[in-house]
């Protein structure tokens, strides 16, 4: 998960199944711990402002908070 890079992950046989989800769901919910914030991985989701809410284990540095207030995306930790 990274501001400028948006959601990504490792499994790029996966993505396809993701995409598709994500066309179909009315919310889009991010589940991340918090390792993962930061990080760029190979697999391209999309940008952060098509999620909904951010569900993570604590709370994300400050400038994640500041762009999920501006992008209207609900933090849980």
């Amino acid at each position: 998960m990274h501001i400028s890079k948006g959601a990504t992950c490792f499994n790029l046989e996966e993505l396809p199944v993701k995409h598709w989800a994500m066309s179909m769901a009315q919310k889009h919910v991010l589940v991340v711990d918090h390792s993962k914030f930061g990080k760029v991985r190979p697999a391209r989701m999309g940008d952060l402002k098509r999620f909904d809410i951010v569900v993570s284990d604590c709370c994300p540095e400050d400038e994640y908070v500041k762009y999920a207030q501006t992008q209207r995306i609900k933090l849980m930790y």
